[in-house]
């Protein structure tokens, strides 16, 4: 996973934990805050995202297994569907 794929799914799931009042999410991830952090960085912190996926503000809004063959496009099309029904 790259970089700039992190920072997308960080952001698209720490609004959405914010907006629904979920403070139990991760506000930050070390690797983002690194200029090249390694894989095992990315990892560890996508690591910290997922332990959060079966939340009940998550239920409905992480892509399916089959979305996620363009990963980027499935986060980028939460994201967007999220800006639009608030």
């Amino acid at each position: 996973m790259r970089p700039s794929l992190l920072k997308l799914i960080h952001t698209s799931l720490a609004r959405r934990a914010t907006n629904l009042n979920y403070n139990e999410f991760p506000n930050n991830l070390k690797s983002l805050n690194l200029p090249n952090p390694s894989k095992e960085q990315i990892k560890r912190d996508y690591s910290s995202m997922r332990e959060h996926f079966n939340h009940p503000v998550f239920q409905g809004f992480i892509p399916s297994y089959e979305e996620m063959k363009s990963p980027e496009l499935a986060w980028m099309k939460r994201r967007a569907d999220w800006n639009y029904k608030r």
